[in-house]
């Protein structure tokens, strides 16, 4: 007897390392009871805990007020006594026990009286009261039960919520702007030709090429336009800069018009006609009847003037824009350059650096608009029946407006 006696306490102190232990666990843990009513409810039996044939009743009510102490009651035939008492630990009755600063715990309602002496089983079923922070747990032999009860210990705390940090204001992206072109220098360019095609599609853009024809390189059209407009404005301009030839402005867009002179201008006296939208109206260089003379541009060497007339045809040929090259005197030596027929257009003439050839674009013989290169000769006798133009640009695109970079 006295050796199932001290099984049992051995088992009495297992449970109770048990239950410090699985304090421990289930600090943080969260088991649904309704503590709000006073009383914890009976827990489902387990499948694998074994079922007595009388059912346990409801666990008593939680002090939570009291500190951590247990009940543990053993069976009456766990209490027979030895033939030589010797002193062993034995489950004190939870009438002898005090809460600190309280009266002794009450007894169970519901349950049996505390110090009735009930079995104790070996299976445990521990329910967690979250609000009161109290374990409970009770065999499930009937009547056997545990009280794990007393102060709540502190446990983590919850995380307050963030102070609301207001939203770092995020400036507006500035606008998009258009990048700058990179800009075009002459030295980079000069001895090179600038002109416009459609050979890539859609709106003409700006093209550069050797004097040859050959590498042919786009450019990027806002910094080619901002590079050729003031050379352009340059190339009626005489070598020292001190006068300027002219066309009449109307003869660029009107086909109305049936005479159009040329003008020569001293750059100082006639500035303001030169920089403004009137007509000039003295200084005529060349002019006559039913004539259409455009585009003058001015030697690098100042031997001579190009402009485009249809003023002198070839034979067997309706009236048709040429190439001209003429003296810039008084009485200037006209010469023509080419020989084109059939009424096609030809257009922009400029001189190449040395003024040893020009550069221009017509649309015959494919109607579509070429450009061209032609000798200038070294004298007023030079004419088309020394020289030919070549083809610069043999495709199906339109190329057009060509300015010799010098």
């Amino acid at each position: 007897m006295q050796q199932r006696h001290q099984t049992y306490v051995s088992i009495s102190v297992s449970i109770v390392l048990f239950l410090m232990l699985l304090v421990l666990a289930l600090t943080n843990a969260t088991w649904a009871a309704p503590a709000a009513q006073g009383t914890v409810p009976t827990p489902p039996n387990p499948t694998s805990v074994p079922r007595s044939a009388t059912p346990p009743p409801e666990p008593p009510p939680i002090n939570t007020s009291a500190p951590i102490h247990f009940e543990l009651t053993p069976t009456e035939s766990s209490v027979e006594a030895a033939p030589t008492p010797t002193p062993t630990p034995t489950a004190t009755s939870p009438t002898n026990v005090t809460p600190a600063g309280g009266a002794p715990n009450a007894a169970p309602a519901g349950g049996t009286p505390v110090g009735t002496q009930i079995p104790i089983g070996p299976y445990f079923i521990a329910v967690w009261d979250p609000e009161h922070r109290t374990l409970t747990i009770y065999a499930t032999t009937p009547g056997a039960v545990i009280v794990l009860g007393g102060t709540p210990m502190p446990g983590p705390s919850s995380p307050s919520a963030p102070a609301p940090v207001p939203p770092t204001p995020v400036p507006p992206p500035p606008p998009t702007s258009t990048p700058t072109p990179t800009p075009l220098t002459v030295a980079e360019l000069r001895g090179k030709i600038i002109f416009k095609s459609d050979r890539d599609g859609g709106p003409f853009n700006y093209y550069v090429m050797n004097a040859d024809g050959s590498n042919i390189q786009r450019l990027e059209k806002a910094a080619a336009e901002a590079f050729a407009n003031p050379l352009q404005a340059r190339e009626g301009l005489s070598p020292d800069g001190f006068q300027i030839v002219l066309g009449e402005r109307r003869c660029g867009y009107s086909i109305d018009i049936y005479t159009c002179a040329l003008y020569i201008l001293d750059t100082k006296l006639h500035a303001d006609l030169i920089y403004s939208d009137r007509e000039p109206s003295q200084g005529i260089w060349f002019v006559q009847n039913n004539v259409k003379a455009k585009a003058p541009v001015w030697s690098p060497r100042g031997d001579y003037i190009a402009f485009v007339s249809n003023h002198e045809t070839p034979v067997g040929c309706r009236k048709t824009a040429n190439l001209f090259k003429g003296t810039p005197t008084q009485k200037p030596v006209i010469r023509r350059l080419t020989e084109f027929c059939a009424g096609a257009d030809t257009d922009h003439p400029s001189f190449s650096p040395d003024g040893s050839q020009i550069v221009f674009w017509s649309e015959f013989p494919t109607k579509n608009r070429e450009i061209f290169v032609v000798g200038v000769g070294a004298d007023d006798s030079f004419d088309h029946r020394n020289t030919t133009p070549r083809l610069l640009t043999p495709d199906e695109y339109n190329d057009w407006d060509p300015l010799w970079i010098k």
